[in-house]
C-alpha cells in the first residue's frame, strides 16, 4: 500500500508540471494564473519528495530482505497486485509433496 501511495504521489506530481505548462493556455484572468501557478510550484516538490521517501523506504526493505537482483521484481508484484497478491494461497501451502 506505501509502495502504491508513494508512486501514485510521485505521477500526481508530474501531472502538476504538466498543469503548469498548459496554464498559459487556459482562459483565465491573470492573477488567477499566477496563483494556480505559485501553489503547483509549492506542490509539486511536495509531492515528488514526499513519494520518493515512501518508494525509498519500501524499496531499502525489499532490497535487505529479497537481494539487490530481486527487488525490482519484488517491487513490481507489490505495485501491480499489492501486499495480498505476494501472500501464498492456502491451496498451494496444503499440498503434499
Amino acid at each position: 500500500m506505501i509502495l502504491r501511495v508513494g508512486v501514485s504521489a510521485m505521477i500526481i506530481s508530474r501531472l502538476c508540471l504538466l498543469a503548469i505548462a498548459v496554464l498559459p493556455l487556459l482562459d483565465i484572468p491573470g492573477n488567477q494564473r499566477a496563483t494556480y501557478a505559485a501553489a503547483l510550484l509549492v506542490a509539486t516538490p511536495m509531492l515528488w519528495w514526499g513519494g520518493l521517501a515512501l518508494v525509498g523506504r519500501e524499496a531499502w526493505r525489499a532490497a535487505r530482505r529479497h537481494g539487490w537482483r530481486q527487488t525490482p521484481r519484488y517491487l513490481w508484484k507489490v505495485l501491480r497486485y499489492g501486499e495480498r497478491g505476494l501472500q501464498p494461497s492456502p491451496e498451494a501451502s496444503d499440498a503434499g509433496p
